[in-house]
């Protein structure tokens, strides 16, 4: 069942890049959260669908999507309504943050996890954070008001990344946890692009075409992924 949900979403996420250029208006923060409803959709038949997934773990996962969407919705918004440019980015950054804090809850009870699993997390958190004001030097990106609020996010989406990664190590690899891990991991990747486009020094860089659609790339991947990995649980 998922598959439809699946199929039918990549055509309107494929459609949705297609359109997509550094501007936005109604009709495509509408198709984009239709593209981004169906990620949801996948999540929840690949869920119900898949006896082995416990409640604790497949309802975390499909919240942690509805806040992907929620975060599609704010950021796009804020080419839709530039004078409120700020409000929407950091309630971008707020909902994509809320849906990593479901994705960790629902890691938390996918595994037993031990102490080095939470240590590599923290690796992982930290690392992010330094990457902060180290990819603002080498990108050239200017932050400026926004940075505590990249801190914070970067750091929620380092652990999340690291803690998946860290699974494979203590249960073994197995579907799930490499399409788990590939997911979050495409995730970061996206927000790499996404950073060059929001927050680069040269205006060009943030109007660039090519990396609008490598970020929609990454992302919807990212998201597809994700739940997609719901399907192959086992326990």
């Amino acid at each position: 069942m998922y598959i439809i949900f699946l199929t039918i979403g990549l055509v309107l996420t494929t459609v949705f890049t297609i359109k997509r250029t550094y501007k936005s208006s109604p009709c495509l923060v509408m198709l984009k959260a239709l593209s981004s409803a169906f990620f949801i959709f996948t999540a929840i038949s690949a869920f119900v669908f898949n006896n082995n997934v416990p409640l604790l773990v497949g309802v975390p996962a499909v919240i942690g999507a509805v806040f992907g969407l929620l975060g599609d919705i704010s950021l796009d918004l804020k080419y839709v309504y530039p004078q409120d440019h700020g409000v929407y980015l950091k309630g971008g950054f707020t909902a994509f943050s809320i849906g990593h804090l479901f994705y960790i809850v629902s890691i938390f009870f996918s595994y037993e996890l031990s102490f080095g699993n939470f240590a590599y997390a923290l690796f992982g958190l930290v690392a992010l954070i330094i990457s902060v004001p180290v990819t603002e030097k080498l990108m050239k990106l200017d932050y400026n008001k926004f940075k505590l609020i990249t801190i914070m996010y970067s750091a929620i989406l380092g652990f999340t990344d690291a803690l998946s990664f860290s699974v494979i190590f203590t249960e073994g690899v197995s579907v799930h946890t490499v399409l788990h891990s590939v997911g979050l991991t495409l995730f970061l990747l996206s927000d790499a692009v996404l950073s060059g486009l929001y927050f680069a020094k040269d205006e060009k860089k943030r109007k660039s075409r090519p990396s609008i659609i490598i970020n929609h790339i990454f992302y919807y991947s990212a998201q597809y992924i994700l739940a997609v990995s719901l399907a192959f649980y086992r326990g």
